[in-house]
């Protein structure tokens, strides 16, 4: 039997997190979830997860840092930023810290 993708999901609003957590289940994959930064950042270093979807805006340790940490430890790492903050200057920040793509909040 193959292994189900694992993924991490670094969103503070609860809404939110547990609709990503429920539609990622409901298509087989494995999640993951943290609602503050300093633990969204611990779990990214300490765990193994094809895919890392990361807000900008947490409590605690913002994503743009949590994503410049990923990266010092781990090139490869998949990172998607999912964020509220859509402004070009955003956009190129997360990009240039090495997140994979940015995705601005409301998405469908």
């Amino acid at each position: 039997m193959a292994q189900k993708a694992r993924l991490l999901v670094v969103e503070d609003e609860e809404a939110i997190r547990s609709g990503l957590i429920d539609l990622f289940v409901y298509h087989g994959y494995e999640v993951d979830s943290a609602a503050h930064g300093d633990d969204g950042l611990q779990k990214a270093l300490g765990g193994t997860y094809d895919l890392i979807l990361l807000d900008v805006m947490l409590p605690g340790i913002d994503g743009f840092e949590i994503c410049n940490r990923i990266r010092q430890q781990d090139r490869r790492q998949a990172v998607i930023m999912l964020t509220a903050k859509s402004s070009d200057e955003d956009i190129v920040q997360g990009l240039t810290l090495g997140a994979d793509d940015y995705v601005a909040k409301p998405f469908s």
